[in-house]
């Protein structure tokens, strides 16, 4: 069974009996997210805590 689908399969045993089609495609969203994350940090695609404040102060109101 390809990974995808295991960890969908998961999902839906943790999630209560009522949840709703929003409340799971939300889950997986989150999990995609993650997973994107994750894949980013493995491809060094990341930001040390400094360039991060200087990209958003560049947003800030004054």
């Amino acid at each position: 069974m390809k990974q995808d689908k295991k960890i969908v399969l998961r999902l839906l045993d943790d999630l209560p009996d009522d949840c709703t089609l929003d409340d799971i495609q939300y889950h997986i969203h989150v999990i995609q997210k993650i997973q994107q994350g994750l894949q980013d940090i493995k491809d060094g695609n990341t930001h040390t805590q400094q360039q991060a404040e200087a990209k958003l102060a560049q947003f800030s109101i004054q």
